[in-house]
């Protein structure tokens, strides 16, 4: 096994990608080969944007415009990222990993895909840091030899000396991190960002209903078919407690999901509601709830509905089940499930 650390630099924000560095090691992190690839990224340069942020290019613009683009190039990246001997490492890697997909969307290219270890997760996992996070500031506490900064062979560089700091300080090898701290893993997949610390959905994070969690249930509601499972339940609407939803919301997608397949339909408008999930500290003023409603609690609901005793537990509820009905994921989502056996 190998490690290829890579990194990139860009000739605008989100994509562009003018350099892939990269650094090719053995286990010990003895070095094999390391180049740094100059691409012509076909697109102006944002100057701007680069003299706020501090950035200088190692390399003149002539230089990165005369090189081969990314088409030349693919071939070669897809090697790199695909070899079943490589473990792909690098910093923020998510952030090079878009890149590219942006560049391959582009350039109407395959999506590479492959899976990554971030050092910056580690950092943030192991280490425990919230701050000085900066690749050239942890570089600078290793007290190496003086490289340039945006320059993605020297930033290759870099992240390999971080992370060797990083282990030598937990007394960890890197066979330790893919054992215990898969976490700080992703995958390039099909054109999207797959992080290993929950939902594959990476715009779908954490349990509560977040102002991005509430945009998926809004268009889940929206979009999900209306099944016909039961006539006791058709044109009957569901809703869940104002705390529930807050707090819960893969408990808030799986009863809208388990209530539109059963032909009735779903709303966090709680005054429209035949059946309202509850819980001990739920306090809601009846003069906000329609007469007829049906105030639930989990366990009742689960018997109303059919359910199999715990389905509407947190840690029963498949999230990516529910998300990857969404007409945006359908597709994708069943490719990565015969990816990765799950079907």
């Amino acid at each position: 096994m190998n490690y290829l650390f890579f990194d990139t630099e860009c000739a605008y924000g989100r994509g562009g990608i003018c350099e892939f560095g990269y650094v090719l090691t053995d286990e010990n992190f003895n070095e094999i080969k390391e180049d740094n690839l100059l691409i012509n990224p076909h697109i102006k340069f944002d100057d701007y944007g680069h003299k706020k942020a501090g950035i200088v290019f190692a390399y003149s613009k002539d230089e990165y415009y005369s090189a081969p683009d990314i088409m030349d190039r693919y071939a070669q990246l897809n090697s790199l990222l695909t070899d079943e001997n490589n473990v792909v490492i690098g910093y923020a890697t998510d952030s090079d990993a878009k890149f590219l997909i942006n560049d391959l969307e582009r350039f109407d290219l395959p999506f590479i895909n492959y899976t990554f270890w971030d050092v910056l997760k580690m950092y943030r996992l192991i280490a425990k840091r919230e701050t000085q996070l900066k690749l050239d500031v942890l570089y600078h506490e290793t007290k190496g030899a003086e490289l340039m900064h945006h320059e993605a062979l020297s930033d290759t560089k870099m992240t390999i000396e971080v992370l060797k700091k990083l282990l030598n300080d937990y007394n960890l090898t890197f066979n330790d991190i893919m054992n215990d701290y898969k976490e700080t893993s992703g995958e390039s997949f099909n054109g999207r960002i797959v992080f290993n610390d929950g939902s594959i959905f990476n715009y779908t994070k954490g349990g509560k209903t977040t102002v991005a969690n509430r945009r998926v249930l809004d268009e889940y509601i929206k979009s999900a078919p209306i099944g016909r499972l039961s006539d006791k339940f058709s044109n009957k609407i569901f809703s869940v407690a104002p705390n529930i939803a807050k707090e819960n919301f893969y408990l808030t997608m799986a009863v809208c999901s388990i209530a539109k397949k059963m032909g009735g339909n779903f709303t966090l408008s709680i005054c429209d509601s035949h059946y309202l999930l509850v819980d001990e500290t739920t306090k809601i003023p009846k003069n906000r709830l329609r007469k007829t409603v049906k105030l639930v609690k989990k366990a009742e609901l689960e018997k109303l509905l059919e359910l199999k005793e715990g389905s509407l537990d947190t840690e029963n509820i498949v999230i990516d089940e529910l998300i990857g009905e969404l007409p945006e994921n359908v597709e994708w989502y069943k490719a990565y499930k015969i990816a990765h056996g799950l079907n």
